[in-house]
């Protein structure tokens, strides 16, 4: 699901003496402006659509990106951009011929005004580079004028059109949702269940980054990709459950359905902001929730396989001691109690050390605590009460654990900013036995081996799924192909590279 959009950067075409050439190896061939400008590029509805309008949207991009300190992209760049705008043309020509029909009505005064505002602001912008950049691309004032004026005219046509046809397509969503997308095994994948699938990507999108889905084509292609996947593998894990009978209980499928609400909760917080996104997807909350749900049985499908996996793991004492060995830090049952103060700014954190140091009591240390609190660049100044060493990060936990009870800590750095440290109780119970703890590793070690199994038990299911993707349009490029059948309509791209 990818959006047409013009691509810049770079540098701007070659000019001599008003005369666009094109360079081929070692040879320059000069081409007649008028003949230029009169070749036809595409053909809407029975009315041809000449290179003069294209040469003037060259020109207005190249006058936008003067005007924002940017320039015109060059090379394979170039050929894209000039693609893009052709596309753009052939839509906004389409859309018109289509509101004509319809005999939908605009403000066609209005768009000139529009248009005329945004005339003025270009000339502006370039100043006396305004003329020399029309005449790069075989055209004058006179043109630009008219065809800024018909394009924004067009344009407003195009819009209204289009807006029309989505309305249409909201009355009618099943002509969206029912449109097959792809395969899976001999399944057919609709877009209703793609749709559900890719605004979950774009909620983890938005929740994990702050923005949505990227749009490039490569971006396109992993978006599809996971999606599929995801559909797949939910098919699988709930097939593998009914194959080896293995119970997917409802209290499971709940949990994994809350979870799922919640984060979707956090992105919209009432059901008609839902509802308000889900229309750009044609789906009302009702079909949206019965997607989620079987979404959330998947979830489960798999809890369900992984807690399976784990129970019949076998686990020799080897394995116990090992592991137990390997841990031997978090078997440490010894604790420090401390409080401290955080920051991230070094200064201020010897600062506080230079007045702390001496302290020899938690009262006098709250008091600097206190003394701090309020102080902008402190993130924290608090009791953290006792904790053992695997509880903090390895810097803090030494520097604790290696103090004497009621000493400040020189500032420790961590991943989190500078501590002044005060440990004000030590309790040096040691080290529980593996006898104590041998429950408690058994459970550890068929956890780990479980997840690890259950992974590679996913990997191999999704490897046995055949996924055949389609080319999966958005609604505008949908509508552009119905355009082009039923409006006749012919693109000569190459006139335009």
């Amino acid at each position: 699901m990818h959006k047409n959009k013009i691509r810049g950067v770079v540098l701007a075409l070659a000019v001599t003496l008003g005369v666009t050439t094109l360079t081929t190896g070692c040879s320059l061939v000069s081409v007649n402006p008028e003949k230029d400008n009169q070749q036809v590029i595409a053909e809407i509805d029975g009315q041809s659509m000449t290179k003069e309008s294209f040469n003037n949207y060259m020109a207005y991009y190249d006058l936008y990106y003067t005007a924002n300190g940017n320039s015109m992209p060059t090379g394979s760049k170039l050929t894209e951009f000039k693609k893009d705008l052709l596309d753009s043309l052939v839509q906004v020509g389409a859309m018109t011929a289509q509101a004509k029909k319809d005999n939908i009505t605009i403000d066609e005064a209005a768009a000139e005004s529009q248009a005329q505002t945004a005339l003025d602001s270009l000339k502006t912008s370039a100043g006396n580079k305004y003329d020399s950049t029309l005449s790069k691309y075989n055209t004058n004032n006179d043109s630009f004028t008219q065809f800024m004026k018909t394009f924004m005219v067009d344009n407003s046509y195009a819009s209204e059109c289009y807006s029309k046809h989505m309305d249409y397509l909201k009355e009618h969503p099943e002509e969206e949702l029912d449109q097959v997308v792809g395969k899976i095994n001999d399944e057919e994948i609709k877009r209703g269940i793609y749709n559900y699938y890719y605004i979950n990507e774009e909620i983890t999108s938005y929740y994990s980054g702050g923005q949505g889905l990227q749009t490039d084509d490569e971006s396109v292609k992993e978006t599809n990709e996971s999606i599929f996947n995801s559909i797949a593998q939910n098919k699988a894990l709930i097939k593998y459950c009914e194959d080896n009978n293995i119970e997917i209980k409802q209290e499971e499928i709940d949990n994994a359905l809350q979870t799922k609400q919640s984060i979707q909760k956090m992105m919209f917080q009432t059901d008609d902001e839902l509802n308000q996104y889900l229309e750009n997807y044609f789906l009302t909350k009702e079909k949206y929730d019965e997607y989620q749900k079987e979404d959330a049985k998947g979830t489960a499908a798999g809890q369900a396989i992984q807690a399976k996996v784990t129970e019949d793991i076998k686990v020799n004492d080897t394995d116990l001691r090992k592991y137990y060995k390997d841990h031997k830090d978090s078997y440490d049952e010894s604790t420090v109690s401390a409080e401290h103060i955080l920051t991230e700014d070094e200064a201020l954190a010897n600062e506080i050390y230079d007045k702390a140091k001496d302290v020899k009591t938690k009262e006098d240390f709250e008091k600097i605590m206190n003394e701090y609190k309020s102080n902008e660049k402190v993130k924290e100044a608090t009791d953290l009460g006792a904790f053992n060493k695997e509880k903090m990060v390895s810097e803090f936990s030494d520097a604790a654990f290696g103090m004497d009870k009621n000493s400040v800590s020189k500032p420790v750095k961590t991943e989190y900013g500078y501590h002044i440290i005060y440990v004000y109780d030590k309790n040096d119970a040691g080290e529980a036995s593996f006898e104590d703890k041998k429950d408690e590793i058994t459970k550890a070690v068929k956890e780990e081996k479980g997840t690890e199994d259950y992974n590679k038990l996913k990997e191999d299911l999704l490897k046995k799924e055949k996924i055949d993707i389609y080319d999966i349009k958005t609604t505008l490029e949908s509508y552009m192909d119905q355009l082009k059948s039923e409006l006749n309509i012919q693109v000569y791209e190459k006139k335009v590279q």
